[in-house]
């Protein structure tokens, strides 16, 4: 999960070496997916300079070249650098799931792309 690589350190390691919060939510996402529950984690963070941080942002999002650096998703652009450094350290709040029945015809439709092949990591 995206989520999980952006925590706080001490939110997501064990000193002790026994299971963290994180470990054991993953466990508990991954036995969601096995019965096809669509997953929802979230975290948060203060953020006490934020009028800073905004203020870089702004400057960076009235570039145009930022802009088309951020559109190619050029390594290293300002926005992407600015958006990475807003999103760290957060702190693990919680997680949900809820059922999203298939369609009609869709696990046949995927039953013949399986038999084809093709993988189907996810589908919105």
């Amino acid at each position: 999960s995206v989520v999980f690589e952006r925590l706080t350190p001490a939110v997501s390691k064990s000193d002790e070496g026994t299971y963290s919060m994180p470990d054991q939510l993953l466990a508990l996402l991954g036995d969601w997916a096995d019965i096809a529950l669509r997953t929802l984690v979230w975290a948060k963070r203060e953020l006490p300079a934020f009028g800073a941080w905004h203020e870089r942002y702004r400057e960076a999002m009235s570039s145009p070249e930022e802009v088309a650096a951020y559109k190619a998703d050029t390594h290293g652009c300002k926005i992407l650098v600015l958006q990475a450094e807003l999103e760290q350290d957060l702190r693990l709040q919680g997680a949900t799931a809820i059922e999203d029945k298939l369609q009609d015809g869709v696990p046949e439709i995927l039953a013949d792309l399986r038999v084809a092949g093709t993988k189907i990591w996810m589908l919105t």
